[in-house]
């Protein structure tokens, strides 16, 4: 399993309301995941669901083990 088939499934694994304003970005050396998240209150959410987050990915995605997620409020477009 690698981050392009991760982004090809982010929506099954987190749900429609999470990818819908939610983008993985990339993983870190330490197995996390970064995120990207359109508003401070998203980042505030994946900080509160990160534990149930992880769980899910890892149950969706096997043979990936992300550790944890830093997210980081989206700045652009």
């Amino acid at each position: 399993m690698d981050f392009a088939e991760l982004s090809g499934r982010w929506r099954s694994a987190v749900g429609p309301d999470v990818a819908a304003a939610v983008v993985p970005l990339g993983i870190d050396d330490q197995g996390r995941l970064r995120v990207a998240c359109h508003s401070q209150a998203w980042r505030r959410q994946v900080q509160a669901l990160e534990s149930v987050l992880v769980v899910r990915l890892n149950r969706e995605l096997a043979g990936l083990a992300v550790t944890g997620i830093v997210a980081q409020e989206r700045t652009g477009p």
